[in-house]
């Protein structure tokens, strides 16, 4: 009898649902998920809306492929880290919008309160640094903006989590309340050596461990689909968060593999087995891909732009109507001299500042749209140039293979000046939904499994110089902007 697995990919912009035949996509469904800009760093998404279109995707799914629904064994769980939904416990409705991972509201406090923090402990114990970015600031930032609403989550009328938690609370209909071990991971209140709540990191934000969900292992029981969804129930045996399913999806299974995800930002994760070294002044996170039996670490780039600057230049500056339209732009142009620095939500590895001051440097009385289009593909590529060459820095393991995913990975255009710019070969996969893929073959217990790749080779030439020098100015420009009083 052939079974099938769902594997559910709720990101940044869109939600995914795959419908996987063994270890081969048969079926699959994308529905748009908004993000709200309400105030300067301030980044919103309606966690609802989440819930409907995983409901909607598995629906038309079932319906499209023609499979009886109880062929589905079971269904695994990735998402977006770091983003945090306060929701009743009672009513099951969210009390505000979900804080996401790119909202910097929490910055000011971090700052005002900094003193508060053993910086190094936190490092020591989550591999991360103090940043807006992960779930515990966010939290924090609640309890001293809105005590009302925090009292009420400390009472248990309110419950608080990642979005896999608010995830699997809502398909098991409330039965479940459980985040898994990778998400626990990016709180910054996880030890993800021992893999538990620590009680000192709680501390340092002045939480208690009362507040949070139990922390399962990624490969384990985590309810039911309630039977009022789709007519019966379905097992949910695998949540993980979305960069470690894409990992995983791309069978990055040994140390030393890589890959590199670009989509609304850019991941790189690095495969280091056992082997856990978070103290570092590289600016690479140290992190958990996953708990099955033991756990596994990764070594972690961070990038916060990558397609939201391409949606930034589109959607805000008006550049173009569409992604297709602007890279048809940027293809016109071979060279400019055009630098952009793309820190308006602040950047990541390997600076890790908060300063919110884009610039575009170089403009001239003949610079063209075109040309501008062209120079943020190359500071995409620019940005995971500088990343690599930290996380090679902190790793001390050699990379082995490299694989690359993520929206961005369909434009030729972005593969070309990728493979200028890192100077590796590198594998592209050909499958555009890697995540969810590797949160269903997760679901499923694959271990083993093949992927569709389209190996692209490096090669020095005019092109690979043009860009060499002109990183070498960018990485200039970059630092002098972050330093700039």
């Amino acid at each position: 009898m052939a079974y099938y697995y769902l594997g559910v990919d709720q990101g940044t912009t869109n939600t995914k649902v795959v419908l996987l035949n063994g270890t081969k996509i048969i079926s699959k469904a994308i529905k748009k998920i908004p993000i709200t800009f309400t105030k300067e760093g301030w980044v919103e998404q309606d966690p609802v809306k989440m819930i409907q279109n995983i409901i909607f995707c598995i629906k038309y799914i079932i319906k499209k492929s023609k499979i009886n629904i109880k062929k589905i064994k079971s269904v695994g769980i990735s998402n977006q880290t770091e983003t945090l939904v306060v929701w009743d416990k009672k009513k099951g409705k969210p009390i505000m919008p979900a804080i996401s991972w790119q909202c910097k509201r929490s910055s000011a406090l971090i700052k005002k309160y900094k003193s508060n923090f053993n910086l190094n402990e936190i490092n020591k114990k989550t591999g991360l640094n103090l940043d807006a970015t992960f779930t515990a600031t966010k939290i924090f930032w609640i309890k001293k903006k809105y005590p009302k609403i925090y009292n009420k989550i400390i009472t248990n009328k309110y419950l608080v989590g990642t979005i896999d938690t608010w995830i699997i609370w809502n398909l098991t209909n409330g039965k479940v309340y459980a985040t898994d071990a990778s998400n626990a991971s990016r709180t910054l209140l996880c030890d993800i050596k021992k893999v538990c709540w620590d009680k000192s990191l709680l501390n340092q934000f002045e939480l208690k461990k009362l507040i949070l969900p139990e922390i399962k292992n990624n490969q384990d029981n985590y309810g039911e689909i309630d039977k009022k969804y789709f007519g019966t129930k379905i097992k949910i045996r695998a949540s993980i968060g979305d960069q470690q399913a894409s990992l995983y999806g791309n069978g990055c299974l040994k140390q030393g593999d890589l890959k590199i995800t670009l989509g609304t930002g850019a991941f790189l994760w690095l495969n280091k087995g056992s082997k856990f070294v978070p103290k570092s002044n590289t600016g690479c996170l140290e992190t958990l891909a996953w708990k099955i039996n033991k756990p596994v670490y990764a070594s972690e780039g961070f990038i916060l732009m990558a397609g939201a600057l391409l949606d930034y230049f589109i959607n805000n500056l008006r550049f173009a109507k569409d992604f297709t339209n602007f890279e048809k732009m940027a293809s016109k142009i071979k060279k400019n001299d055009i630098l952009i620095v793309p820190s308006i939500l602040g950047m990541g590895t390997p600076w890790w500042s908060l300063k919110s001051n884009g610039t575009i440097y170089g403009l001239n009385s003949k610079t063209t749209r075109d040309e501008i289009c062209l120079s943020v593909f190359e500071t995409i590529g620019f940005q995971i140039k500088s990343a690599l060459d930290a996380l090679k820095k902190h790793s001390h393991i050699k990379i082995k293979r490299i694989n690359i995913d993520g929206k961005l990975s369909s434009s030729k255009l972005m593969k070309k000046i990728l493979s200028k710019t890192i100077c590796k070969e590198f594998n592209c996969s050909a499958n555009s939904d890697i995540t969810a893929r590797g949160a269903a073959l997760l679901a499923s217990n694959k271990k083993k499994f093949q992927n569709e790749e389209i190996k692209y080779l490096f090669k020095k030439d005019k092109m690979h110089k043009y860009l060499n020098d002109k990183y070498i100015k960018w990485k200039k420009l970059t630092e002098s902007i972050i330093n700039f009083e």
